[in-house]
C-alpha cells in the first residue's frame, strides 16, 4: 500500500539524470538538517532551499510543498532494513533499531511530523501494523498466529517504538540506560519461547 496521496505527486518532477538525483539527495539531507536545527514547527520550504543552497524555484520543481519532502523522509525512515526487524522468533533487535532513532538527522522532529501530519500518521500506523503482522508470523513459527501471539507482537512493536521515540529526547547517558532496560525487558519477554 502506498502512502496517502496528498495531491502533490502529480506536479512533482521525478529525477532521472544524475544531477537531478543529486539535487534531490542534497535537498533531503538539507531537510534533515533543518528538522534537526529548527524542529518540525520551524520546517519550511525556504529553510530547506537555503540549507541546500538552492533557488526556491528549483526546490519547487522537485517538491511542490514541505509535506512532499517530509513524505520522502518518512519513506526513507521506513526503508531502513533494521527498523522493526525481528529474528526468526519475532524478537526485535533493540540496539539496531535504537541506532536508527538516535542517528537519523532530524529524527525527533521527523517523528513529531509523523504524529502532526494526518497522512504521515496514517502511513506510520500502517507500517507499524505491517511490523506487527510480520512479527506475529515469526512468533507463530511461520504459521497462522493465535490471539496471544498477535498481542505479544503488538505489545513488542509498539512498546519498542514508543520507548525509542522517547529516547531520542533524552541525554545520551540516560538514553543508553533506557535502551539497556528495554533490551533486557525484550530478552525476558522472549525467553518464553512458547509464544
Amino acid at each position: 500500500m502506498a502512502m496517502v496521496d496528498t495531491g502533490t505527486d502529480a506536479s512533482r518532477r521525478k529525477p532521472k539524470q544524475a544531477r537531478s538525483i543529486q539535487t534531490v539527495e542534497r535537498t533531503l539531507a538539507a531537510a534533515g538538517a533543518v528538522l534537526e536545527r529548527d524542529g518540525f514547527d520551524g520546517f519550511s520550504m525556504q529553510a530547506v532551499a537555503t540549507e541546500a543552497n538552492l533557488a526556491i524555484g528549483t526546490l519547487y520543481q522537485y517538491f511542490p510543498d514541505k509535506y512532499a519532502i517530509l513524505k520522502d523522509l518518512v519513506e526513507r525512515w521506513y526503508s531502513k532494513p533494521v527498523l522493526y526487524h525481528a529474528d526468526s522468533l519475532g524478537k526485535p533487535d533493540v540496539e539496531a533499531q535504537a541506532e536508527v532513532y538516535l542517528q537519523e538527522t532530524g529524527g525527533p522532529a521527523l517523528l513529531d511530523a509523523m504524529q502532526a501530519v494526518p497522512e504521515l500518521r496514517e502511513y506510520d500506523r500502517m507500517k507499524m501494523d505491517e511490523a506487527v503482522e510480520r512479527n506475529a508470523q515469526r512468533i507463530a513459527g511461520g504459521g497462522r498466529p493465535n490471539r496471544d501471539q498477535i498481542a505479544k507482537a503488538r505489545v513488542t512493536v509498539f512498546a519498542v517504538d514508543g520507548v525509542l521515540r522517547e529516547v531520542t529526547r533524552q541525554r545520551p547517558r540516560d538514553a543508553r540506560e533506557t535502551i539497556a532496560v528495554l533490551k533486557k525487558w525484550i530478552d525476558d519477554l522472549y525467553a518464553d519461547k512458547g509464544g
